[in-house]
């Protein structure tokens, strides 16, 4: 298996996560001058929606990608991956409308009860961003993934930069309202580029529904467990302390965006590459780039953990300003789980393949 076959996919890979590191990197800007309790209430509504997100997705468009080279029925794979993927995503938002306010007192947030109506209308606004992302990524058009997030990012940028101006940069919902407005932006650019691939209509086959969600609820399961243990530690700390000691480990995972930057290219490339070689019965070509994948992983990772370690203090002292004067021990601690990055990634995406 020769990796130089993949590598326009590389390089598209490898632009598009520049972007979400050049993002990271504005996000600082926006954690020096956003008040610390407002930027934890952020973190609180705006992980509620990505955790709902990687669920539906992983529900719905996992198997939509899985079975996308072993069917002939286009239509029903594209109508179920999207009935399991959207009905997820209404039944979670309206069960978290009720218990809205029993979990800002849980959460000692009195601001994410009103906070809360950002996660329907984020997920109104991205829907075509998250639909049109994965029937690119199904097909490894990591370009056309590129051009959707260069508009949500820069619109993020444009929106917030432009409060920052006007000294208007100061609630949650001020970068909530700036992800909204990109988030629209990017779904109308989705939907057309994408527009030749949407088969009109709607087809049910229950044999594949069963196949489909069979696939799904493992996956499904897999993200629940990602979840847990990467996500869970906002709203423990929360419960716990409060929004500011969230905003101290929010500031400190900016840093650590890198890995998530890693898992998200691995994810783009790894699981369609794995099962599509799997589809085509190519298991030498599978392990070779499954062992190739883990080398360059490590040697691309390894340098990268040292240099958080030993720039911690510099990062907090001097990029944030001394804001969070607990950061660098957080940032170090975190730093860590580097050494488990790759393995988890690109393990993932060969079992998901197979």
């Amino acid at each position: 298996m020769q990796l130089s076959h993949h590598l326009d996919k590389g390089i598209w890979t490898f632009a598009d996560k520049g972007l979400t590191a050049f993002y990271g990197l504005f996000i600082l800007l926006v954690v020096r001058i956003l008040p610390q309790e407002a930027f934890g209430n952020f973190i609180l509504i705006q992980q509620t929606y990505v955790i709902i997100t990687h669920l539906a997705v992983s529900l719905g468009m996992a198997p939509y990608i899985k079975y996308l080279h072993e069917t002939d029925d286009r239509l029903a794979l594209q109508s179920i991956a999207l009935t399991l993927m959207i009905g997820f995503i209404s039944v979670s938002v309206l069960i978290l409308w009720f218990f809205r306010e029993p979990l800002g007192s849980i959460f000692n947030s009195t601001e994410f009860a009103g906070l809360y109506f950002f996660v329907p209308l984020l997920f109104f606004t991205s829907m075509g961003k998250l639909i049109t992302n994965e029937l690119f990524r199904a097909n490894h058009q990591i370009r056309e993934i590129f051009f959707t997030d260069a508009l949500y990012f820069s619109g993020n940028v444009l929106v917030i930069s432009w409060l920052i101006f006007h000294q208007e940069l100061r609630h949650a919902e001020d970068v909530l309202a700036a992800m909204t407005v990109s988030f629209l932006l990017a779904s109308v650019l989705g939907f057309w580029l994408v527009r030749k691939q949407i088969i009109p209509g709607f087809r049910f086959s229950a044999g594949l529904f069963r196949r489909m969600l069979n696939f799904g609820k493992y996956v499904f399961g897999s993200a629940a467990t990602s979840i847990v243990y990467e996500r869970s530690d906002i709203y423990i700390v929360s419960a716990i302390l409060n929004p500011q000691a969230v905003a101290l480990l929010g500031a400190a995972k900016i840093f650590l965006r890198v890995f998530d930057i890693y898992r998200q290219a691995m994810a783009l490339l790894a699981f369609p590459a794995f099962a599509r070689l799997h589809a085509e019965r190519r298991l030498a070509d599978l392990r070779s780039l499954y062992e190739k994948g883990i080398f360059i992983s490590h040697a691309l990772l390894l340098p990268i953990m040292v240099a958080l370690v030993i720039s911690a203090d510099f990062l907090f002292d001097v990029i944030l300003a001394g804001r969070y004067p607990d950061g660098a021990t957080v940032l170090r601690w975190y730093t860590l789980m580097g050494f488990l990055v790759s393995w988890q990634a690109i393990g993932e995406g060969v079992l998901f393949g197979i």
